[in-house]
């Protein structure tokens, strides 16, 4: 399922099927897309003053890219509820998200990366 649309500006394109290309190099294409471009996004990201990869080994980058689990949330979807213990950590790929309280408070907005 394609996350995004493309359009020509007077390009040539050549293209395969993912499963022929697949067939060839022996792993999944997107699967290795996709931990590209969670490598990059995760570079990007500080937490109090320092990036979140600082210091780790590529064994430790590589296990963190291997449990990314990528969702996607609808428009006024709850995606935490105050005061629930979770214990994830949520990063802004693409979008917007607002931080209400109980006591219903103009929102503060999200930070994208």
């Amino acid at each position: 399922v394609r996350q995004a649309h493309a359009k020509s500006k007077g390009a040539t394109l050549v293209t395969w099927s993912t499963q022929s290309i697949e067939s060839v190099i022996g792993f999944p294409l997107q699967k290795e897309a996709y931990r590209v471009l969670h490598r990059k996004m995760l570079a990007k990201v500080e937490i109090a003053g320092r990036k979140l990869t600082e210091g780790l080994s590529d064994a430790d980058f590589e296990f963190l890219l291997a449990n990314v689990t990528e969702a996607l949330y609808y428009n006024k979807q709850v995606i935490v509820n105050e005061g629930v213990v979770d214990d994830r950590l949520y990063i802004i790929k693409e979008g917007r998200a607002l931080m209400l309280d109980k006591k219903q408070k103009p929102p503060k907005r999200g930070v994208t990366p």
